[in-house]
C-alpha cells in the first residue's frame, strides 16, 4: 500500500500523489524522502537547487505549518550525499559572507582622502614658480661671472667648461621647472574657480532642499532622540545621498562641504 512521506497517511492502490502534502506516494515509509535541514524559503530553495544542481532531482521543498518552517527532503539513500554538498556549499557561502563583510568593513573605516583647498594649492605652485626662477636666474647669472672671471673663483681649462656646462644645466633646469610651476598655478586657478561653481550650486541647492527640517525627516529623526552620533550618521549619510545625486562631486569635496553644512544647518 503507498503511503504519504509527509502526513504519514495510507493510501490505496493506484493513488500515486497526496493531494493534501502535494506529493508522490511511496511504497514503505523505510523509503520515504527525510528532511535533512529547515529554515527560510530563499535559504532552503537556494540549497534545493543546488542538489539539482548536483543531478538529485528527487529533492523537494515543503513548508510545515506546525514549525512554520521551510524544509528540505531528499531522497532516503542520497541523505549522505546530499549533506556533504550542503556542507561545503554552507562553508563556501560563509566564506563569501566573511570576504563581503570584511569589505564593508574597510570602506566604513577607510577614510575618504583629505579635502585639498584648490586656492591655496595654487597658491603653493605660485611661491614654487617664483623660488625656482628666482634661483635659476641667480644661479645662472652667477654661473655667467664664474665662467668670466669676475668672481673671486677662478677655474682653468676642461675643469671650467665642465663646471659651467653642469651649472648652466642645473639652473636652466630650475627655470623650466619655475615656469612649469607657474603654468601649473593657471591650471589651479581655473580648477579653483570651477570648484568654486560647483560649491556654490551646492549650496543654494542645500538652502531650498535640505533644511533641517527636510534633513531629520528623510533620516527618520526625532527632535526627542538623544543619541547625537547616530544623528549625526543618518543626517549626514541623507546629506551626501542628495548632493551626490544631484552634483556628483568627489568624495573629499563631499566631506567637507557636508561637514560645513551640518555645522551650520544643526550646530549654529
Amino acid at each position: 500500500m503507498p503511503w504519504c512521506p509527509l502526513c504519514k497517511n495510507e493510501y490505496k492502490e493506484g493513488y500515486t500523489h497526496c493531494s493534501d502534502c502535494d506529493v508522490d506516494l511511496v511504497e514503505s515509509l523505510e523509503v520515504a524522502p527525510q528532511a535533512i535541514i529547515f529554515g527560510e524559503e530563499i535559504a532552503i530553495e537556494n540549497m534545493c537547487h543546488v542538489l539539482h544542481e548536483a543531478h538529485m532531482d528527487g529533492c523537494f521543498t515543503h513548508y510545515d505549518a506546525s514549525s512554520k518552517q521551510y524544509e528540505l527532503y531528499v531522497p532516503y539513500d542520497q541523505v549522505d550525499s546530499a549533506k556533504m554538498i550542503l556542507q561545503s556549499y554552507l562553508q563556501e557561502m560563509t566564506r563569501q559572507q566573511m570576504e563581503e563583510r570584511a569589505q564593508q568593513d574597510e570602506q566604513e573605516t577607510t577614510p575618504a582622502h583629505a579635502y585639498e583647498d584648490k586656492h591655496q594649492k595654487a597658491e603653493e605652485y605660485k611661491s614654487s614658480a617664483y623660488a625656482l626662477i628666482l634661483v635659476g636666474g641667480i644661479g645662472l647669472v652667477a654661473t655667467v661671472l664664474l665662467l668670466l672671471d669676475v668672481l673671486p673663483i677662478h677655474l682653468y681649462g676642461n675643469g671650467k667648461i665642465l663646471i659651467g656646462a653642469v651649472m648652466t644645466l642645473m639652473f636652466a633646469g630650475f627655470i623650466l621647472l619655475g615656469v612649469s610651476s607657474a603654468r601649473q598655478y593657471k591650471t589651479g586657478l581655473m580648477i579653483a574657480g570651477k570648484e568654486d561653481e560647483l560649491i556654490g550650486k551646492i549650496r543654494a541647492f542645500a538652502a531650498e532642499n535640505l533644511t533641517k527640517e527636510k534633513i531629520d525627516s528623510m533620516a527618520g529623526v526625532s527632535s526627542v532622540d538623544e543619541d547625537d552620533m547616530q544623528n549625526y550618521y543618518q543626517r549626514t549619510r541623507v546629506m551626501k545621498s542628495q548632493i551626490e545625486e544631484a552634483f556628483h562631486p568627489n568624495a573629499s569635496l563631499l566631506e567637507k562641504i557636508v561637514d560645513d553644512l551640518y555645522a551650520e544647518i544643526f550646530e549654529s
